[in-house]
């Protein structure tokens, strides 16, 4: 995963990048619970790397979306 995450990024630098938060950054809970998600370090190494090089990272999610408004 880590070859993934470094392909091109010493060639481009981004002005932001979109990160999906559940099975991206957060991976899968063992239990089922989001707060027993473990984050997905390589990835937030990257992002952390990116935005110190003044990239904009911003996390999406659909969290809920199935009970909205019920």
């Amino acid at each position: 995963m880590t070859a993934d995450l470094d392909a091109g990024v010493n060639d481009v630098s981004p002005s932001g990048i979109v990160v999906d938060l559940d099975g991206t950054l957060a991976l899968p809970s063992p239990t089922g619970r989001y707060e027993d998600c473990p984050v997905n370090a390589p990835l937030l190494a990257r992002l952390r790397t990116l935005r110190a090089h003044g990239s904009r990272n911003v996390l999406a999610t659909a969290r809920n979306m199935r009970t909205y408004g019920a």
